[in-house]
């Protein structure tokens, strides 16, 4: 019966023992799934700060994404308007160098007519610089016939003058 005793409480501490490592063994799961559980907790708590940021920035993303849409249709407007602006101008430059060329052209021909002009200046010049001599000479003789007809003039008149008295005289 001793030994029974002893085999039993053999067998108790045995199983008392064996409770007792399952009781540290379970204590540590426990203890580990709770770590494990405030982690994931943890990790769930970031995962939605996460989600909450991801969601966050998605919209930040779209606004910005819509925002450089409109920049892109504005550049693209602004673009086809400077496209514009840079044709008609183009085609302003092409009507004045073709104005410019016309000008110029017409310089030329107006220069080249000057000149003719100005040779045709200078040789009448010259014509009259050599009829000078001769234009004096006619000159003094104009004078000379005109004293002359002067003289003749009041010749005449004196005569006229000596006429009538005598005339007037005589009757």
């Amino acid at each position: 019966m001793r030994t029974v005793k002893m085999n039993f409480a053999q067998k108790l501490e045995d199983v008392h023992a064996k409770y007792k490592l399952d009781i540290d063994t379970l204590q540590r799961k426990c203890d580990s799934l709770k770590k494990s559980l405030e982690q994931k907790s943890h990790a769930a708590h970031e995962s939605v700060i996460l989600m909450k940021e991801n969601t966050r920035m998605t919209a930040k993303i779209k606004a910005l994404t819509t925002e450089n849409e409109t920049y892109r249709k504005q550049v693209n407007e602004e673009c086809r308007k400077s496209d514009e602006r840079v044709a008609k101008v183009s085609t302003q430059l092409s009507e004045l160098h073709v104005k410019h060329e016309i000008v110029t052209s017409e310089n030329k021909n107006m220069a080249s007519r000057i000149e003719r002009l100005q040779d045709k200046l200078e040789q009448a010049n010259n014509d009259v610089t050599k009829q000078i001599p001769h234009i004096a000479k006619l000159e003094d003789q104009v004078l000379r016939l005109t004293s002359d007809l002067e003289e003749v003039n009041q010749k005449q008149k004196m005569e006229l003058a000596i006429a009538e008295n005598n005339f007037k005289t005589t009757t």
